[in-house]
């Protein structure tokens, strides 16, 4: 973060403008030619193979059955997904790994986990992160804007449900990491109550 000017906005005065910049920051990483990358370039494998890498990696530490819920809905819906295409993903895109100067973005840090994969993974996961932030229509308004971008992306909740599912074994520490970036509003109750719903409106439109 020192290479770059600025730092996360972790209360923005206009909401609307916030996620709208997140979105345009996703697209543009999702714009980069893949082909330009190295021929080994990291590559995420078919959507069974995440499934079964993120459930051994993500035993719950509660909600034990809603977690099972979840496990069973994914293993159940990877076979049929349909591929949005492959890009360069950044792979842990929430508002901390972004930096600010004033209200306008303008670095994103942390790329220890880029790789190439489903786009569908990073608006996931960057829906996760603004739910936690603001729940209500969060998530939905930064997957509108995204699409606007680049189009509309297939099997969202599947890919929602990938993204989330690490929360039930670590969602403590993520929210550890929230009030390191001047989000302690964000209690563990809250999280989980956020994490409860968001789930809950995946499996609802698998």
């Amino acid at each position: 973060m020192t290479r770059l000017p600025g730092a996360p906005l972790a209360r923005p005065t206009n909401v609307g403008r916030w996620i709208d910049e997140l979105a345009g920051a996703l697209a543009a990483i999702h714009a980069v030619d893949a082909a330009s990358l190295p021929s080994d370039y990291i590559r995420a494998p078919e959507p069974a193979l995440v499934v079964e890498a993120r459930i051994e990696r993500s035993a719950p530490k509660m909600q034990e059955a809603l977690w099972r819920e979840v496990a069973a809905a994914l293993r159940v819906t990877a076979p049929r997904v349909r591929s949005n295409g492959t890009v360069l993903t950044h792979h842990d895109f929430w508002f901390g790994n972004t930096l600010w100067t004033g209200e306008r973005l303008t670095g994103i840090v942390d790329w220890d986990e880029a790789r190439i994969d489903d786009p569908a993974f990073d608006v996931a996961y960057a829906r996760g992160d603004v739910h936690f932030m603001f729940g209500g229509d969060a998530a939905a308004r930064l997957g509108k804007r995204y699409e606007a971008r680049r189009g509309q992306l297939s099997d969202m909740p599947f890919w929602d449900l990938v993204g989330i599912l690490p929360a039930f074994r670590w969602l403590s520490d993520w929210v550890s990491g929230y009030h390191e970036v001047d989000r302690s509003d964000l209690t563990n109750e809250l999280a989980q109550e956020r994490l409860e719903s968001f789930v809950r409106s995946a499996l609802s439109a698998l």
